[in-house]
């Protein structure tokens, strides 16, 4: 009842100065995220919105006494759709490095990295082995940033063959799957969770950058509810609840809050028996492998028209 009456204070006053905040009088807490950005924010089976990300929203919310509402977002429009208001905030593994001024950044809770897939019979041991080849690249991603002009790693991005683009990771490792690209360039993260679901891959062991910080983005202006998730999430950090939900999605090593407490005993527990399921993930894997044909001509044509340009 403190939580809701101080966060209904805070709205008060932010209408009384005129802030662009957003102001819970209905209880709810809009997350937006990509939903096909697994271990972080995806679809399961019983078609429930999971992951590490969408799982501590829903902490910070049952936290907060908020209603927690999915927000599932074409990830080229996350920022119209947030500055409309229509979503609180992003939260889907969204590197801060080189978008610092763009948004009120929560405290960093994750470290990750950008490397690149490979099928494990590829030839590909390094980087320099990707010249001249074709790379997939998920549209309008801190990845592409990277390989494209002006990013850390244009050079090695101006020797490839093509760099093709895709709207989803999905639509990317399928493309891996089926032949149609000889490596893909992710976060590390979706990157270690193909290879735990998915035999015959593997990540190059040569980064392409290894020191990116994660956060949650709110608009400028909305550091009120900025601050109020912070301070959530120190809280679940301290009692265990993000050990937790780390350890079910296996990425306890890029977790980056301070006074992170292990996971209860019983939580300990039910993160472990979350994580013996891999075998029927891998067979779902397998199984959309094995409907190639399909899935590369949808790859394939999805990515011819989301293309922008080709290194040469």
């Amino acid at each position: 009842m403190k939580r809701k009456f101080l966060a209904a204070a805070a709205c008060v006053m932010a209408v009384s100065m005129m802030l662009p905040t957003v102001c819970f009088a209905d209880g709810t807490f809009k997350v937006g995220f990509d939903a096909e950005f697994p271990p972080y924010s995806y679809m399961n089976e019983d078609g429930d919105y999971v992951g590490f990300d969408v799982d501590l929203a829903k902490a910070v919310a049952e936290l907060e006494g908020w209603e927690f509402i999915p927000a599932p977002l074409v990830w080229d429009s996350r920022d119209d759709v947030l500055a409309s208001g229509e979503i609180d905030c992003i939260w889907s593994a969204y590197t801060i490095n080189g978008r610092e001024d763009g948004y009120a950044w929560s405290v960093p809770y994750m470290e990750s990295g950008t490397v690149a897939l490979v099928k494990e019979d590829s030839g590909i041991a390094g980087l320099a082995d990707l010249e001249g080849k074709v790379v997939g690249v998920q549209s309008a991603s801190s990845s592409l940033d990277l390989i494209s002009e002006g990013g850390v790693q244009a050079d090695l991005g101006a020797k490839f063959s093509r760099i093709w683009q895709f709207a989803n990771t999905t639509n990317e490792f399928m493309a891996l799957i089926n032949n149609n690209v000889d490596a893909v360039i992710d976060d590390l993260g979706v990157a270690q969770y193909y290879v735990g679901t998915t035999g015959g891959y593997s990540i190059l062991s040569e980064h392409l950058v290894d020191d990116e910080q994660c956060g949650i983005a709110f608009a400028l202006g909305n550091e009120a509810l900025r601050d109020t998730v912070n301070d959530a999430l120190a809280e679940l950090a301290a009692n265990g609840t993000v050990a937790a939900i780390a350890q079910k999605y296996n990425i306890m090593d890029l977790v980056a809050l301070e006074n992170v407490a292990p996971a209860p005993t019983e939580a300990a527990e039910t993160a472990e028996e979350g994580t013996e399921a891999p075998e029927e993930g891998a067979e779902t894997s397998e199984d959309a492998a094995e409907a190639p044909e399909e899935g590369a001509e949808t790859a394939e044509d999805g990515a011819e028209t989301t293309e922008e340009t080709a290194a040469e």
